[in-house]
């Protein structure tokens, strides 16, 4: 078994096919390990970062594994770090390594790598491993071999809705309270005038659906927080390119809501190995009392159960408006690796055994959602 680097962005480009054959053997059917996600995210977000992806390799010089790993100066604690990361921010509900084969061996290649590249890091981290995942067991028994210094952080519960029944059956299950007030809001959204659904998954019927779905997200409350689909330049950029990748690969599914033919609600998806994941969604906060997302989504998760689709992924957290259609969770974690000196112990403590337990203290006793209720 066999280590490579990877750190360049030809010798990146160059991993493509290899990449996608690996994902295909390692029988995660994720859309954000695949080689046209990881390569749309560094072109947007790249900058003033350095790859760092490892392969591994078998006896016969076939890759059997891939860390997508990158180095760069960021903070921890509010103390800047040398970082070693994955290829990730939250645009994505999910990351990891993708094995194949050998995955105990490929993973302790791997932390005993890093470990002796300690010189070069304050801290690793491994985020968005979802829980239940095989990864996931294998790297916390190894770091715990190892001795190593770190802490597991509670991350996404992300809903999915395993789509199994008709759609019928499935809407029939489903609390007579959530039935009612989507009849309601059905009304309420008519009384505002005639209203139409547009689904567009082919680069032919797009239009201007890039400038329309950025001037809804600047029309709804994210905009005050900073959370609009446009809200960096780097973030706009990375959804336009992947914009196009998907129509190339016939992965998009983008949804309009309109209201006397004026957008007022959208959903970005991407559908992959026959799997929708909902990446990003927004509507005009001046119909917000016609809820216009709630009924775009209802029309969406209707057609998904339609169409064959074997699973909708909510992704992001377990907000209630999600909650009301599934109580099925994804749960995912971050591990993060703090260096053996007196940096590294002063980061785990300031950073896990303070804020992050205090936090998730906190949020155990519901004092977090009370604090932003007094102040928002």
């Amino acid at each position: 078994m066999d280590l490579q680097f990877i750190t360049t962005h030809s010798g990146f480009l160059g991993l493509e096919k290899a990449w996608n054959a690996l994902l295909e053997e390692s029988g995660n059917e994720s859309v954000f390990l695949t080689f046209e996600w990881f390569k749309t995210w560094w072109d947007a977000f790249g900058k003033n970062k350095h790859l760092f992806i490892l392969l591994i390799k078998d006896t016969a010089g076939k890759i059997i594994g891939i860390a997508p790993l990158m180095k760069y100066i960021g903070t921890c604690a509010g103390l800047p770090v040398r970082k070693i990361s994955f290829l990730y921010n939250d645009n994505a509900a999910e990351c990891g390594f993708i094995l194949s084969e050998n995955r105990d061996q490929s993973l302790n290649k791997i932390a005993a790598h890093l470990e002796k590249q300690e010189n070069n890091w304050d801290i690793i981290e491994f985020q968005s491993i979802v829980e239940d995942s095989e990864n996931y067991k294998e790297l916390k028994k190894i770091l715990r071999k190892n001795s190593a210094r770190f802490g597991v952080k509670n991350w996404l519960h992300s809903p999915y809705i395993s789509i199994d029944s008709e759609w019928k059956e499935f809407a029939s299950s489903r609390p007579k309270k959530l039935r009612k007030n989507l009849r309601n809001l059905l009304n309420k959204l008519n009384r505002e005038g005639t209203f139409s659904i547009q689904q567009v998954n082919r680069i032919n019927q797009s239009g201007t659906i890039l400038s329309t779905i950025i001037a809804i997200s600047e029309t709804s409350w994210k905009i005050r927080y900073n959370q609009s689909i446009a809200r960096t330049p780097e973030n706009k950029r990375f959804f336009e390119d992947l914009y196009a990748i998907a129509c190339k690969k016939n992965w998009l599914n983008i949804w309009l809501l309109k209201i006397q033919q004026e957008p007022v609600a959208y959903e970005y998806h991407l559908v992959y190995k026959n799997k929708a994941y909902a990446l990003r969604a927004d509507f005009n906060e001046a119909y917000k009392h016609a809820s216009p997302g709630a009924v775009l989504n209802t029309q969406i998760i209707k057609s998904y159960f339609e169409n064959g689709l074997k699973e909708y992924d909510l992704c992001g957290h377990a907000d209630d408006y999600k909650l009301c259609w599934t109580s099925a969770l994804r749960k995912h974690s971050i591990f993060v690796i703090y260096r053996k000196n007196w940096y590294g112990t002063l980061l785990y403590f300031l950073d896990y055994v303070c804020l992050y337990r205090m936090r998730e203290f906190l949020k155990k006793f519901k004092i977090l959602r009370r604090i932003k209720k007094i102040l928002f």
